[in-house]
């Protein structure tokens, strides 16, 4: 499967939990994702969350999503590494419950 895929897949898992009481795969991946934005990118922490989006056992996978495949330098991938990592404290949850408890008071006043 590719990273792409495996990605979707757990996307999948993730939108499946949303109504329901146990999220074990939302947890799951919002937990590893704050571990590894709080230890950084060189972290076990980081790996641990990448691996979420990889076959088992696949070192090039791994590789790429850890940046030491010889791309660390190319912004394209650096940027999506950011957005896998930057996206997974959210959970589908925040998605439908955006915006929830805003009012017209942000804009009061603002004419």
């Amino acid at each position: 499967m590719t990273i792409q895929a495996n990605i979707i897949k757990i996307k999948k898992r993730m939108l499946a939990e949303v109504d329901e009481d146990d999220k074990p795969t939302c947890v799951k991946v919002q937990s590893l994702a704050l571990k590894a934005i709080d230890q950084g990118k060189k972290s076990k922490a980081w790996q641990d969350y990448m691996e979420l989006f990889v076959d088992p056992g696949n070192e090039k996978q791994l590789k790429r999503l850890l940046a030491t495949d010889g791309t660390e330098a190319e912004a394209d991938m650096n940027e999506a590494r950011a957005y896998l990592v930057a996206a997974g404290p959210c959970t589908p949850d925040t998605v439908f419950h955006f915006g929830k408890g805003v009012t017209e008071t942000l804009d009061e006043g603002l004419g």
